[in-house]
């Protein structure tokens, strides 16, 4: 019975980390793909293990005539209530950390957000 119950137990773990997977897979695969639509959002590679996303802003700091990527940043987050990390604070002074551990709709208004934000 001991057995029986310790596998019980290992199933129910990896069920619950399989479901917690898709939901990851779900939310890269959207807001990947949302991002990507932004001009100057350089998102190179999607990511396979990770829980952001870090994309090259610098072309859209351009555009939306900032002169850094930090001062894109901070009047993003002071206009939209959009907060990305730097990549700066990684060693990439071109990037943005974003992560994408958000319900989808949160994901959805965040990007379009960014997007009118470039936009305007």
């Amino acid at each position: 019975m001991h057995g029986k119950i310790k596998l019980e137990i290992q199933n129910m773990f990896w069920n619950r980390c399989i479901r917690k997977r898709c939901c990851l897979c779900d939310r890269v695969n959207l807001f990947y793909d949302l991002l990507a639509e932004i001009p100057g959002f350089d998102m190179g590679d999607k990511p396979q293990g990770a829980f952001y996303l870090f994309p090259n802003i610098k072309r859209a700091a351009q555009l939306s005539h900032y002169g850094t990527v930090d001062d894109f940043i901070s009047a993003l987050l002071a206009e939209t209530g959009v907060a990305i990390v730097p990549g700066r604070a990684f060693g990439m002074p071109d990037h943005a950390r974003i992560s994408y551990c958000k319900d989808l709709d949160s994901l959805r208004e965040a990007a379009r957000r960014i997007r009118e934000f470039v936009g305007k």
